[in-house]
């Protein structure tokens, strides 16, 4: 049998005609746009393409309606009884991508493009780990993170021990809540300029200051998950604008606090 293959940009491409492998997922092996463009593909094998960041394996490759490669999932394996999270990791190859005037190398498990062809972001398996560098010191990461068109780190979800030197005090950034789906609009942020925009801890005080001494403080506490009766940190989150520092311990209550008249203090607990 000659296998069915579609012609794109990347190269031709085999879709998925046989689902026997345990692997293989229930899913349609072709996707299109109502105008008759390719949406997705989920390939018979994995396949390596070329990108102009760099080549990736490839399991499932979804497009925008121009034609331009959206996601590339290297592995998309179904996860049972028969296959595990560890089979996966094991099936996955490493890949190397040029994201900006760098090239990170992991092996990965979603890689997010722009419609120009930039890497927006890179989501990894959580036994894996990249690490980049920022004004404040490296950052490790065992999901993912998120970049600008040229390279710049956007926002990342760092590892318990991360340790990053601010004009604030030493910051120890977690998120014990991250979504562990994708690397896309992580706690720990920053702008295009490399400074700190956001972050989420759970080891340190979080103080507001002005001239007369301390105003305010904010302490990560633990409540009762809900659902398990399990301990759960509840993390401090802040949002550093340009006027504005924005503070939160939860969804629904944020203070604001104006940038001119008070001061932000990390303390280690």
């Amino acid at each position: 049998m000659i296998p069915f293959r579609i012609k794109t940009a990347y190269g031709d491409l085999i879709p998925c005609y046989d689902s026997s492998d345990v692997r293989k997922r229930y899913r349609e092996a072709l996707e299109r746009y109502p105008s008759g463009a390719l949406r997705s593909i989920y390939l018979q094998d994995r396949t390596v393409i070329w990108t102009q960041v760099g080549r990736i394996h490839a399991e499932l490759v979804t497009f925008y309606e121009c034609g331009t490669i959206k996601r590339v999932f290297p592995t998309y394996g179904k996860i049972s009884a028969y296959h595990t999270e560890e089979d996966e990791y094991e099936e996955a190859d490493q890949d190397r991508l040029s994201v900006g005037n760098s090239s990170v190398e992991a092996k990965m498990q979603c890689v997010y493009f722009d419609r120009s062809g930039y890497v927006k972001s890179i989501t990894i398996f959580n036994k894996d780990r990249m690490n980049f560098a920022t004004k404040y010191g490296m950052v490790t990461t065992d999901l993912g993170a998120e970049f600008n068109e040229d390279g710049g780190l956007v926002s990342i979800e760092s590892v318990f021990a991360a340790e990053l030197y601010t004009d604030f005090g030493t910051l120890h950034p977690f998120n014990p809540h991250r979504d562990p789906m994708h690397a896309e609009k992580g706690s720990l942020g920053f702008d295009d300029n490399g400074d700190l925009r956001c972050f989420c801890t759970v080891r340190d005080r979080i103080v507001i200051t002005e001239d007369t001494g301390t105003v305010k403080e904010y302490v990560p506490r633990i409540e009762e998950d809900p659902y398990t009766g399990f301990p759960l940190w509840v993390a401090v989150k802040v949002i550093l604008d340009e006027e504005t520092i924005r503070v939160s311990l939860d969804k629904k209550t944020e203070e604001v606090w104006d940038r001119s008249r008070y001061r932000l203090i990390i303390d280690k607990m």
